[in-house]
């Protein structure tokens, strides 16, 4: 912002750069949770371990809070102030 961005192309940035990062964390955590449900699904009763709302559910969850949280932060920040502490 310092240098001439607006707000909504700081957003942009962060988020896309925020979203490469979860998209390839979530990817290998469903995958091990997947592969960990088919273990532990004998154990469970009534439950099916595979239950997409589950999946989905923490999947937006943590796109929420690994991205969208730090990306707001970041776009209320005062440029004089980062420039002062850089």
């Amino acid at each position: 912002m310092a240098l001439g961005a607006d707000k909504n192309r700081l957003l942009a940035l962060i988020l896309l750069q925020g979203l490469k990062l979860v998209l390839v964390g979530l990817l290998a955590g469903l995958g091990a949770a997947a592969a960990g449900a088919h273990l532990i699904g004998s154990l469970l009763s009534e439950i099916n371990p595979l239950d997409p709302l589950v999946y989905g559910g923490v999947t937006v969850l943590f796109m929420v809070i690994a991205c969208l949280v730090p990306s707001l932060r970041a776009s209320r920040v005062d440029p004089l102030v980062a420039l002062r502490t850089d």
